[in-house]
C-alpha cells in the first residue's frame, strides 16, 4: 500500500502466502500484480490452537478467489450453525471446528474454558465463520464470531 512500493522490489519472489487476518480479494489482487509473472499469491488460515496452519494451498498452486486454501493432511473439520447443528452441505456457512493431532489439547487447569471451546466429539470451536466451496473444495472465511476465549499461551503469561 506504500506509495514508494513498486514491482521492482519483488522480482525474485516466486510465491507469497498471507496468513493471520484474511486479505480481502481486492487487496490480494493488488499485491498479485506487484509480483513477477508466474509467481503465486495465496492465503493460508490457522491459529495458535491449530499449531499454525490449518488450510493452505500447495507450492506453485495459484488462487484468485480470496480463498484460504484446503485442509492440511491429518486435520478434520466441520461447520456448525448458531445452534450447534452440523452444517452438512457445501456452500453454506457455519463456525469452523477442527480436530487432529496438530490441534492443542486444551487450556491448562481451566475446565470451564475447555468445556466452552470443545464439542462432545473433541472438535475445537475456532470462532471463524467459513464455508467450503463444493466444486473446488476451497475454504473461505466470511466473519469471526465475537467470542473471548483465553489463549493457550495464557498459561505461560500469567
Amino acid at each position: 500500500m506504500s506509495p514508494i512500493c513498486n514491482p521492482s522490489y519483488f522480482t525474485s519472489i516466486r510465491s507469497a502466502v498471507c496468513g493471520a487476518a484474511p486479505l480481502g480479494l481486492n487487496l490480494q489482487k493488488r499485491f498479485q500484480v506487484m509480483l513477477p509473472e508466474g509467481a503465486a499469491m495465496t492465503q493460508a488460515w490457522g491459529m495458535t490452537e491449530t499449531s499454525c496452519i490449518a488450510t493452505m494451498f500447495w507450492h506453485r498452486e495459484t488462487d484468485d478467489t480470496g480463498s484460504v486454501g484446503r485442509l492440511v493432511p491429518g486435520l478434520e473439520a466441520k461447520l456448525v450453525d448458531e445452534e450447534g447443528n452440523e452444517v452438512r452441505s457445501y456452500n453454506n456457512t457455519g463456525e469452523m471446528c477442527v480436530r487432529g493431532k496438530t490441534v492443542f489439547q486444551g487450556y491448562h487447569n481451566n475446565p470451564e474454558a475447555n468445556k466452552d471451546s470443545f464439542d462432545k466429539d473433541g472438535f475445537y470451536k475456532t470462532g471463524d465463520i467459513m464455508y467450503c466451496d463444493g466444486a473446488s473444495k476451497k475454504w473461505y472465511i466470511i466473519d469471526r464470531k465475537k467470542v473471548s476465549l483465553p489463549s493457550p499461551l495464557s498459561l505461560f503469561l500469567s
